[in-house]
């Protein structure tokens, strides 16, 4: 039989002797194995992008591998943001006034006694999206509990101080960044980052490429005319406002919602005695500038012609956000689309991904139900 040996007596390595550390130059110090790790992979992908056509480069100029690698992230990537401490205090004061006055208007339902469908069409004069944004303080409820709730948490948001979070991007992706928003900057920048009509692709294109091919769609007389100097903004505006004091003349639209709609102010005699109904001067209430913008057709092409300099089609969109009847068409579609779509349209699908939910419902149906 065989004797165990103790641990003991096993042999041991012999230890390295002790040598005092001396303090290296930035320049000397060796790389980490997280940074030796992350050049390979970044290369990688940008290899694989350019390769299977999700980003495009029609500059004939070298892209770093860094910045293509940023951009297969696409538009809606999100790189992780510091930590605001005023915008937190601005958020918890908003929050804690909008549930004060929640607070205020629940008590005085009660206590008029009226009833929750009652109280809600009252509110809803106008849908969510026209509503004016109310910035106030907090003030005291009359609840006990709301505004004790409402101090502690101000009282928190002062000192909040949460540890700064992990960074979503490598130090490569950082410098790809960086190199991104330096050559596309809206003054000093000579490329532009656009997406693609369908695909998704990212396309990378010099400003003189995306804005000889935009010249050329608005220059075409049988789809756009040129105004010249004249700008129908206003003109537009005021046929816009005419329509609205007609209807709520003949009873199609009431005060309130013509007042928050588009502005509309109360009627009022002037000294002639003439009745005046002047706009307000709000700039919510006022038409911005639509811009458009294009949006590159590369799927019309095969990959092997998609090179620098060749002619892609175009399509422009229109950005019509703060046109003359975007608060109108939202109010219109809101209380008289609406309900007629949720009434007799019951088939309609909003997206692609509604589109995939319904057509696995029908394919389990199928299996469900008899031959």
């Amino acid at each position: 039989m065989f004797k165990t040996q103790r641990w003991k007596d096993w042999p041991q390595k012999k230890k390295a002797p002790l040598v005092e550390k001396t303090q290296t130059s930035p320049s000397q110090t060796p790389t980490t194995k997280r940074k030796r790790s992350k050049a390979p992979r970044v290369d990688a992908i940008a290899k694989e992008a350019l390769s299977n056509g999700t980003v495009v480069n029609l500059t004939g100029l070298p892209i770093p591998n860094e910045a293509v690698a940023v951009l297969c992230k696409r538009f809606g990537f999100v790189e992780t943001s510091k930590f605001d401490p005023l915008g937190s205090k601005t958020d918890c004061v908003d929050t804690m006034a909008k549930l004060s006055r929640a607070t205020s208007r629940k008590k005085k339902q009660l206590k008029d006694g009226e009833d929750d469908d009652d109280y809600g069409d009252t509110v809803e004069i106008i849908p969510k999206c026209l509503r004016r944004k109310k910035n106030s303080a907090p003030y005291t409820c009359g609840d006990k509990v709301v505004d004790e709730l409402k101090d502690e948490l101000i009282k928190e948001v002062e000192h909040l101080n949460p540890p700064t979070p992990k960074s979503n991007l490598s130090p490569d992706e950082r410098r790809g960044l960086k190199w991104i928003k330096q050559h596309t900057d809206p003054v000093k920048g000579k490329l532009r980052v656009v997406q693609a009509d369908k695909g998704g692709a990212i396309i990378i294109a010099t400003k003189r490429y995306i804005r000889e091919l935009e010249q050329d769609k608005l220059l075409d007389e049988a789809r756009y005319e040129n105004l010249g100097t004249s700008d129908p903004t206003d003109a537009a505006q005021k046929s816009l406002l005419n329509l609205w004091r007609k209807g709520e003349d003949d009873g199609h639209v009431s005060r309130e919602e013509s007042k928050e709609v588009v502005g509309l102010c109360e009627k009022k005699v002037n000294k002639r005695g003439i009745t005046n109904q002047q706009p307000s001067t709000l700039s919510v209430f006022k038409p911005g500038t639509p811009y458009f913008y294009g949006l590159l057709k590369i799927h019309k092409l095969k990959p092997e012609q998609l090179v620098p300099g060749v002619k892609v089609p175009i399509r422009l969109v229109t950005n019509l956000r703060e046109a003359v009847t975007t608060r109108s068409d939202k109010f219109l579609n809101w209380k008289y689309l609406k309900p007629l779509q949720n009434e007799f349209c019951k088939d309609i699908v909003q997206d692609s991904t509604e589109v995939l939910q319904w057509l696995e419902s029908v394919n389990n149906n199928k299996q469900k139900s008899p031959n």
